[in-house]
């Protein structure tokens, strides 16, 4: 029999198809709005996709995983932008110089950074010292003249010395600090009347890893790690309003000795006027997975809770923020090396969380585990459209106008204390506003 040299015929044209690495297939992404996947949802329009295609959910805000709305390939859905002391993100097309970065000395503020904004816009914070009360943490508030935290002496946290702050939140109904410890506490304290609670609530319930407090609705409320309480002030006292029902978080009984991140650092719970959302690290099937719940107020004014999303099995949430009307939620499928706590790495992964229950991926920081060289978990909070996120060698930015993970801040050397962790808006003794990042 006679071979050929071609192996198809198209409208009498002979073919030989060329074989290569990729077998005749070309990976591609398919980019779709989650508005458009939820819609979809009810008729399976477009929901079916080839093995050798990778698809990615991407929000209305985020419009896109690289400077400037490029397509997204195979190639560049990891990528990333470093530079340093230059913005490449706010202006298309153009470098612009940012602003300097000055070291502040030492301010005496505790290592797991807990700050909070009082009256006339004063940025308080937990002090690591004893010298108002010897019994009690120091209460430090920012202070433009000086430049720096400078210790309060007309106050004192009611932190006992030994315990470690973990949330505050500043209530305008009266005037006071409300804060969440380590040892299973509530303490308050005024720093313009000069007055403090110690051991204000020390009952009702545990508090683990992943703890905040905040305000709800007109009402005091805190997440412990495990449920959701709410406070009476009048007892006072605390109420489990919603429990999930799957215990302390995962990471609870992770080693802080030598941390990349400390106890009261992963803060998994945030208040939104969507309600109050969540982020537990659950024990699913022998390996972790962190759950997203929603708990909010129904029309006869119960509080009800429910999951919304999952994230990836295998990873763990260490940081989650409100930003832009989307939960940002910071994980690592590194979970070993996070339950380690020690010198090794994490690979960082950010998620959002669409209040319709929508699920994606934003991005990988550093691109992948090969160039891993700091684990930057920290969402510190938003300036308009950016969302800035705390590493120990860099300042991260999430630009959610444009897409993209760019580094605004790098630096030499790693950070001896974990990475940012706390950030503040605060006047400077020339009267300009300037933008803090705090550290352990």
């Amino acid at each position: 029999m006679a071979g050929t040299n071609y192996d198809v015929i198209v409208g009498g044209t002979k073919a030989k198809i060329l074989k290569g690495d990729r077998q005749g297939y070309n990976r591609r992404t398919i980019r779709r709005e989650v508005e458009q996947q939820l819609l979809s949802q009810s008729q399976n329009l477009g929901l079916v996709s080839r093995a050798d295609q990778r698809q990615f959910y991407q929000s209305s805000w985020s419009d896109g995983a690289q400077w400037w709305k490029p397509l997204l390939t195979d190639t560049n859905l990891a990528s990333y932008f470093q530079a340093n002391h230059m913005d490449l993100w706010t202006e298309p097309g153009k470098v612009v110089p940012a602003n300097k970065v000055t070291d502040a000395a030492n301010t005496n503020i505790h290592n797991n950074c807990v700050i909070g904004v009082g009256a006339a816009g004063v940025v308080y914070a937990i002090g690591e010292t004893n010298t108002t009360n010897a019994t009690y943490k120091d209460v430090y508030a920012w202070t433009p003249g000086s430049n720096a935290f400078v210790r309060d002496s007309g106050v004192h946290s009611g932190i006992a010395d030994a315990a470690g702050p973990m949330a505050m939140v500043y209530d305008p109904a009266d005037s006071k600090f409300y804060v969440i410890t380590d040892d299973d506490d509530i303490e308050r304290f005024d720093p313009v009347g000069d007055s403090q609670d110690a051991d204000w609530i020390t009952t009702g319930f545990t508090s683990f890893l992943g703890a905040n407090i905040f305000l709800q609705n007109q009402s005091l409320m805190f997440y412990s790690g495990d449920q959701l309480y709410t406070v009476d002030k009048s007892g006072p006292s605390a109420s489990s309003v919603f429990n999930d029902g799957m215990g302390a978080d995962f990471l609870n009984d992770v080693s802080y000795s030598n941390p990349l991140f400390l106890e009261s650092n992963p803060q998994l719970a945030v208040s939104t006027p969507e309600g109050i959302y969540y982020c537990k690290n659950t024990r699913q099937g022998g390996q972790p997975q962190p759950w997203v719940f929603r708990v909010e107020k129904d029309a006869a004014g119960s509080w009800i809770g429910n999951p919304i999303a999952t994230l990836p099995m295998g990873s763990v949430a260490l940081s989650i923020a409100w930003h832009l009307g989307q939960l940002v939620v910071s994980t690592s499928p590194d979970w070993q090396a996070v339950v380690d706590n020690d010198t090794k790495e994490a690979e960082i992964v950010l998620y959002f969380v669409s209040n319709q229950g929508g699920l994606g991926a934003l991005g990988s920081l550093l691109g992948g585990r090969a160039e891993l060289d700091e684990t930057p978990f920290a969402l510190l909070g938003s300036d308009g459209p950016y969302l800035y996120i705390g590493g120990h060698k860099r300042l991260w930015v999430y630009d959610a106008i444009r897409g993209g993970l760019h580094t605004a801040f790098e630096w030499g050397t790693e950070l001896a204390n974990g990475p940012y962790v706390g950030m503040a808006w605060v006047a400077d003794s020339s009267g300009n506003t300037n933008m803090i990042f705090l550290e352990g």
